[in-house]
């Protein structure tokens, strides 16, 4: 049995969509990577889910997440319902999969990120349906050799899901589906991009970092979820989605994350162990999530 993720291990949703690149007509510096050709579309994977490294019902208040793999890349993008999160060394974010919060709070305080901390806060109350929240990279990325950016999901669907008078385990599961049956959902993928007065050694020894806030987003696609049956099987070929997962020109900055890839491999091993309470890992202890 494969690995579940160390961090959002519940799936809310398996989602088929395309990726459409923006024209991109203001800016040809804009054209990089995956976004060089405007109005190409990519066929892709969404998940949906969240967060709590072990699954839990979507009652219980949590921050969510939208993960975009596009087919026949090496290419994610991996965001969440929170801009930042403060988690700046390896060992903040390996406590956190492992739940000490009580830690995790303490060491986001010590480290000056208790804004982040706050932020976070109004994230994890129950939302009507995952469609209808914004989500940001918190990570930051390369955008070809010489920018940097942070990237967002806004919702534009035309329809959006009232909240439910009775809220069961699996309610936010149902609302995907529910809006799915009727209606198509959409996001914005946008940008905020920075200037030369940010160098990676500045902003790469943590995830809190945010942009100023009159720094503008820039439209680069639209993520079209056409409707359909959602799926809630999760393959190996489909379980991996992370910010490493990348196109060199859209590779992740930043001394945290590098690191991460080993904390989530590490901490995956043991939580698989833990929950079975005994059995031998064999190949699947390979298995990259």
């Amino acid at each position: 049995m494969p690995l579940r993720p160390q961090l959002h291990s519940k799936t809310l949703g398996m989602l088929t969509a395309q990726f459409v690149i923006a024209p991109l007509e203001e800016d040809v510096k804009l054209r990089v990577g995956i976004f060089a050709t405007p109005l190409k579309s990519y066929n892709c994977t969404v998940r949906v889910s969240s967060s709590n490294p072990f699954p839990q019902a979507d009652t219980v208040p949590d921050l969510r997440g939208i993960a975009i793999k596009l087919a026949d890349f090496n290419q994610d993008f991996v965001l969440l319902n929170v801009p930042t999160l403060p988690f700046g060394k390896p060992s903040a974010f390996s406590r956190q999969g492992k739940k000490d919060v009580s830690a995790v709070n303490l060491e986001m305080r010590k480290s000056g990120y208790a804004k982040a901390l706050l932020e976070m806060t109004p994230a994890r109350l129950n939302p009507s349906c995952p469609f209808d929240q914004q989500y940001w990279s918190t990570s930051l990325f390369k955008y070809g050799p010489n920018r940097m950016c942070k990237y967002s999901l806004v919702p534009t669907s035309a329809h959006s899901s009232p909240i439910p008078k009775q809220m069961g385990e699996s309610y936010l599961s149902e609302a995907i589906q529910s809006h799915l049956e009727q209606h198509p959902a959409s996001f914005d993928f946008m940008a905020q991009f920075g200037d030369e007065q940010f160098t990676i050694k500045e902003v790469g020894e943590f995830l809190g970092f945010q942009f100023p806030l009159e720094t503008p987003y820039v439209k680069l696609a639209t993520l079209n979820i056409p409707q359909q049956n959602m799926s809630m099987v999760v393959s190996r070929k489909t379980n991996s989605f992370r910010p490493n997962h990348a196109l060199p020109e859209h590779a992740a900055l930043g001394d945290s994350s590098w690191p991460r890839l080993g904390v989530r491999n590490a901490l995956a091993v043991v939580k698989q162990l833990s929950s079975k309470g005994k059995g031998e890992l064999g190949d699947e202890k390979k298995t990259i999530v």
